[in-house]
């Protein structure tokens, strides 16, 4: 008898739309109407140029259609390294839509778009991700490609939105859940980057920034609020820019 009662828990939690991952996002979406807001904490530090940086961003997620929701990101950034400081704002909006149930289906499946606007820049997003839930099991994975453009005023020109760099990444995650309301589990990414290169009027595109990080992800769920947490070391990379652990709060809170 315990096992059927933990399993209807178990899904009763999924239909919540909480998170079990701090970067590997599931395939489930919010019932219409419903609204959540949604809380990021993500601190990175050490590196080959002794970087620190705090990204935060807050959230506010609708779900508009059956097996489709919308949110709207406010975000924040400041880092710090051994040649000064900066900070940024900006604000993005993003869709979900869920083509299969990860329970019910053979896969979960549902694609994700971001765009993200700043001052300068404009971030295009497009996610694949996938997704089963087996028991007290869950495995997920993302797919992940953006396109970076900024803004550029060249002598004597009008500005343009210029391509600067196509980021790519990678997510796997797997979690147990122990009991109806904690998850444990391990993630890990891979991220790279192909950037434009313009030398002597020429532009070439190169590939490079790449990195792999894997860690442990605790998450809680409750009817009403959610909260995960993840801690991502760097294990190898060729990046001058990454930072040697990553850690990642989220949490959620429906309205």
């Amino acid at each position: 008898m315990r096992t059927p009662t933990l399993l209807l828990a178990l899904s009763a939690l999924a239909t919540a739309n909480e998170r079990k991952f701090g970067y590997t996002y599931e395939t489930s979406t919010m019932p219409v109407g419903q609204r959540e807001l949604e809380i990021w904490n993500t601190a990175r530090g050490g590196g080959d140029r002794f970087t620190s940086s705090l990204d935060q961003r807050v959230e506010v997620e609708v779900g508009v259609a059956p097996s489709t929701q919308a949110s709207l990101y406010l975000n924040s950034s400041s880092s710090k390294d051994r040649e000064g400081s900066s900070d940024g704002k900006g604000v993005s909006l993003e869709v979900k839509h869920q083509w299969t149930d990860p329970a019910a289906d053979a896969l979960g499946s549902a694609w994700y778009l971001e765009a993200g606007f700043q001052t300068e820049e404009l971030e295009l997003e497009g996610k694949i991700l996938l997704d089963k839930q087996m028991g007290p099991w869950t495995v997920a994975t993302n797919l992940v490609a953006e396109t970076e453009w900024v803004w550029t005023t060249p002598q004597s020109a009008s500005s343009t939105l210029d391509l600067e760099g196509i980021p790519l990444e990678a997510t796997l995650a797997t979690a147990y859940s122990f009991t109806p309301r904690f998850s444990l589990g391990i993630e890990a990414r891979w991220t790279g980057e192909t950037q434009r290169q313009t030398i002597s009027d020429k532009t070439n595109w190169e590939f490079q920034n790449h990195a792999f990080q894997a860690g442990p992800t605790l998450s809680f769920g409750q009817e009403g609020y959610w909260a995960a947490l993840t801690a991502m070391p760097r294990l190898w990379g060729i990046d001058e820019e990454s930072q040697a652990i990553e850690i990642r709060l989220l949490a959620g809170f429906h309205f």
